[in-house]
């Protein structure tokens, strides 16, 4: 199962329409002030999404999943269950991912040919998600946006073409985290995340994502890309994705998120 990950990515983190640092003096802005803009767009309560994540290998392999996931917030960050619809070797499984006061989350899996769900132990969220380049933690934090460590403001720049504030994030010591350093690119209309790099200990780039500026769209009062890329620069793959039927803070069966049920929910 997985690659290297970070509990505290924040892949998609996305604005309100009316960017509470729009009228402001953004040199003026602090780290502080960047991270709660990225913050004031994730769901406040609840968040559904389509997903279809084609993994491309170095030597021109490819498989693509198409996942359903639900996710709400919770006490102690977000709860979220993601299941297989295709491919056929595939459909059914499902995880589910409950928040902890701890470092830890609480892992369980469902495989449709033992019918049985099972706890998940030791870092199973920093491994590679189905074969793809994304781990359970990234895919979690499609939610969510930059949390816990220290963060800092350094340079702006451009990405294409769009002026960006850059944050450094050192992940929290107590976390799973096995980066030891994150530069985001969040552009400055809506704060919505358009690059990330993930470096490891001895400072080698080890993964890199890539959003489409022009894949990003309004639902209701929030701002988020539709169509990003997970780079891994050390084995040469990488996994496209493209989301679809995006809903914030709609109704979702308590079952969703219950260790008994969670593989029922379509």
């Amino acid at each position: 199962m997985i690659n290297q990950p970070w509990r505290s990515l924040a892949l998609t983190a996305m604005v309100l329409l009316t960017s509470p640092l729009a009228a402001q003096d953004t040199s003026a802005l602090s780290a502080d002030d960047i991270v709660t803009c990225a913050r004031a767009n994730a769901p406040q309560q609840t968040f559904k999404q389509d997903a279809k994540l084609e993994t491309v290998r170095e030597d021109g392999d490819a498989r693509t999943l198409y996942v359903r996931m639900v996710a709400q917030k919770s006490e102690h960050g977000v709860d979220a269950n993601l299941k297989v619809r295709n491919p056929p070797d595939l459909s059914g499984m499902a995880f589910l991912v409950l928040s902890n006061a701890g470092p830890k989350d609480t892992m369980f899996t469902y495989v449709p040919a033992l019918n049985r769900s099972r706890r998940v132990t030791g870092n199973a969220s920093t491994q590679s998600l189905w074969g793809t380049d994304f781990t359970y933690a990234d895919i979690r934090q499609l939610l969510g946006a930059v949390s816990g460590g220290d963060v800092t403001r350094v340079d702006d720049e451009t990405v294409a073409d769009r002026p960006v504030y850059r944050l450094s994030v050192i992940p929290p010591e107590a976390s799973e985290a096995t980066y030891a350093r994150v530069e985001m690119a969040l552009e400055q209309t809506h704060c919505v995340p358009l690059h990330a790099q993930f470096y490891d200990g001895s400072d080698t780039l080890v993964r890199e994502l890539e959003v489409d500026p022009e894949s990003i769209e309004q639902a209701g009062n929030h701002h988020f890309a539709r169509s990003m890329t997970m780079h891994n620069r050390q084995t040469g793959s990488r996994t496209l994705v493209e989301l679809s039927r995006v809903e914030f803070d709609e109704s979702i069966p308590r079952r969703a998120f219950h260790p008994r049920g969670y593989e029922t929910i379509d």
